[in-house]
């Protein structure tokens, strides 16, 4: 494995730490994230959801997504979302997929250091 590859890991287990932080935050009322899995090389976030009222895990797999800067503010976006229930499958495409989403304030220095 080379450098890169060493370092390309190191900061996608940094950035899905805090992710996985930021999600649970924003979806406590509904459940939280079980496991994450960023890939920065290819773009892709893979994550497990435990949601309230669901007796298994549910899958969610973000494709081409992108970090954008504009005057000191970060933005998350994505273009493609597949889920192992259709329902929120469409929720996120027809609320979140393609829009930009602020990446919060106290996240912005840890982003610039790793991008």
């Amino acid at each position: 494995m080379g450098l890169k590859n060493i370092v390309n890991k190191g900061k996608d287990l940094t950035i899905s730490k805090a992710l996985k932080f930021f999600i649970n935050g924003k979806i406590e009322n509904y459940g939280k994230v079980g496991k994450i899995h960023i890939d920065s090389t290819k773009k892709t976030i893979n994550m497990e959801l435990a949601l309230k009222g669901e007796t298994d895990s549910i899958r969610v797999n973000i494709s081409n997504y992108c970090l954008e800067k504009e005057n000191n503010v970060v933005f998350f976006m994505f273009s493609g979302v597949e889920a192992s229930r259709l329902w929120l499958a469409n929720i996120i495409k027809d609320h979140i997929c393609g829009n930009k989403v602020q990446v919060p304030k106290k996240y912005v220095a840890m982003i610039d250091s790793l991008l």
